[in-house]
């Protein structure tokens, strides 16, 4: 390795330390503020002009050195994220974000001034890691009206998520058929589901329903208009039709896949008979869960954290891993009332030593994942915290605890030597491990039963995300805004058939629930990609493979460049 082990491994040790003392507000606020002094000073050295004489080795060595400098931005980067969970004030989330907003300035403004060097590993035959790498902070650089652009899709999303967020919007009902006896004419957003549950009559659950999804549509429906227009200047001025095909460019994607994708997933879909429309979903949940079976069920399948994260450890370790428990103490801290112990492991996969693994139990019911620093081969190990309630998980925790191993593990084993390769969002083939590494560890524990009310729910939820993800990606793709234009028609005939198709009932104005999710700012068109990922992990997946094919399967995963 480039840098001395021993070295590393107490870089490493150091990150944990600070981690820990995370946990008490006190340090986490001392800890953010010096974070804020060192990210407003921070600068990134430029590496000096080539010489045209250079050798292919010479622009190998100047390559790898500028990207050792730019390891310290990105791992600022990755600690201002991280600690902008523990902002206790407006004031320290305003200094946090301005501080990511002056790292990403940054980065773009060295990328501008390395140009001429990103340029020449593009072009030249150092291999396909470098070629991407290179590729990748070429994209960072953007021309002034593009610039432009990005400011204002930010404060357009900002204001979108703002009145989406606004608890005062409530669902007035009176003077309507469908109020209740003896409750008030407005209906608030906390109170729909009961309301659901009450009400006999199916059209009044179905309006009721429906204006609460779409609450937000009278005062975001300009904004949405604004952001639609301004996301097909940015695609036109870099050469594409539309914002949806841009987006799909960026993961290597087309236009034919993913039309292919949603037909034959809704039809897959249409051919269940367990079709819920989404405002009886509160009474079926409700019958469903009154069964002693549902309780039964629910009880036998609880599992000490604990004991699952040994599980899965040991499931592991036919992928070649190895977790070793360090020799030390495990460590407690308290930070309001709350206590917390920290055991790490180190992670090795065959005799290669991957980072560290920190787990966390705690007092409440929150099951997360932190990265604190990401693998990358020949400059540091990666570092990862998860944090799991100090009792019994539920299925649904249990599942949750899965991914965020799968996580975390398929993070630490990135094997590129360049950082902005281990942590593309695009990077498709890591979305597509973690789904494997995921069925791989669900398959070998072994199935649980699931009761009717858990089948309703996840059939209910997989038959949602999919409805959104396409209006989410027919939306962006329409050449107008115009409601008037036939292009709008048949966007909205095609969404009004496709919610009978999954949901068995009709819905007029279905793209209103365009309306009913922030993911559609957040995301964009490419909501979907979370469903695309899953299924072509499971198509990957193979059972009743031996263990030695699945261990190719999963290396060939990993090592994609």
């Amino acid at each position: 390795m480039r840098k001395n082990i021993s070295q590393l491994i107490a870089n490493s040790s150091l990150l944990l330390l600070s981690f820990i003392a995370a946990a008490i507000p006190a340090a986490a606020n001392n800890s953010i503020d010096l974070l804020v002094n060192q990210c407003l000073s921070y600068q990134v050295p430029i590496p000096k002009p080539l010489t045209d004489k250079g050798s292919l080795d010479q622009l190998a060595t100047t390559y790898t050195q500028y990207q050792s400098h730019l390891l310290g931005l990105y791992n600022l980067s990755d600690r201002v994220s991280y600690y902008r969970q523990f902002a206790s004030s407006s004031e320290q989330r305003e200094k946090l974000l301005s501080c990511q907003i002056k790292l990403n300035n940054l980065l773009t403004d060295t990328a501008i001034q390395s140009q001429d060097l990103l340029q020449r590993v593009q072009q030249s035959n150092l291999g396909a890691q470098f070629s991407a790498s290179a590729t990748q902070l070429l994209s960072e650089i953007e021309p002034k009206h593009q610039a432009q652009l990005s400011d204002k899709i930010v404060a357009a999303s900002t204001a979108y998520r703002h009145n989406f967020n606004n608890k005062k919007l409530a669902i007035n009902i009176a003077g309507k058929p469908c109020q209740l006896v003896a409750t008030s004419n407005l209906v608030k957003p906390s109170d729909v589901a009961k309301y659901l549950l009450k009400q006999q009559n199916a059209q009044c659950r179905k309006l009721v329903w429906l204006d609460h999804q779409i609450k937000s549509k009278t005062i975001n429906q300009s904004i949405l208009q604004d952001l639609w227009q301004i996301y097909q200047q940015q695609a036109h001025s870099k050469g594409y039709v539309g914002y949806s095909q841009m987006q799909l460019a960026k993961h290597q994607l087309n236009s034919q896949q993913i039309d292919q994708f949603f037909d034959n997933l809704v039809g897959e879909l249409e051919l269940k008979t367990d079709k819920v429309a989404p405002w009886d979903i509160p009474a079926k949940l409700k019958h469903a869960g009154e069964t002693k079976e549902t309780e039964q069920i629910s009880y036998n399948n609880s599992i000490p954290g604990h004991q699952l994260l040994n599980t899965i450890f040991k499931t592991l370790s036919s992928l070649q891993y190895r977790f070793e428990q360090l020799e030390v103490e495990p460590t407690s801290v308290s930070a309001n009332n709350n206590k917390q112990d920290v055991t790490t492991f180190r992670v090795w996969q065959q005799q290669r030593l991957l980072g560290e693994l920190s787990i966390i139990t705690h007092d409440n019911k929150n099951i997360s994942a932190n990265m604190l620093k990401q693998t990358v081969v020949g400059e540091q190990f990666g570092s990862w915290a998860i944090s799991l309630p100090n009792t019994e998980l539920s299925q649904r925790n249990q599942a949750k605890l899965i991914e965020r191993v799968s996580r975390s593990i398929v993070s630490l084993s990135q094997t590129n030597r360049f950082y902005n390769l281990n942590h593309l969002p695009q990077n498709s083939e890591q979305q597509i491990t973690q789904y494997w590494l995921t069925a791989f560890i669900k398959h070998n524990i072994g199935h649980t039963r699931v009761s009717q009310r858990q089948k309703l729910m996840s059939d209910y939820t997989s038959r949602l995300r999919l409805f959104r993800a396409v209006l989410a990606y027919e939306f962006f793709a329409l050449k107008s805004f115009d409601q008037q234009t036939y292009a709008w028609h048949q966007f909205e005939t095609s969404a009004n058939e496709r919610f009978v198709r999954l949901f068995g009932e009709d819905l007029e104005h279905a793209v209103d629930l365009l309306y009913s999710y922030r993911a559609l700012v957040n995301e964009g068109p490419v909501y979907f990609l979370p469903i695309w990922y899953e299924h072509q992990a499971n198509q990957l997946f193979d059972p009743q493979a031996d263990t030695a094919s699945l261990q190719q399967t999963y290396q060939k995963l990993l090592h994609h460049y």
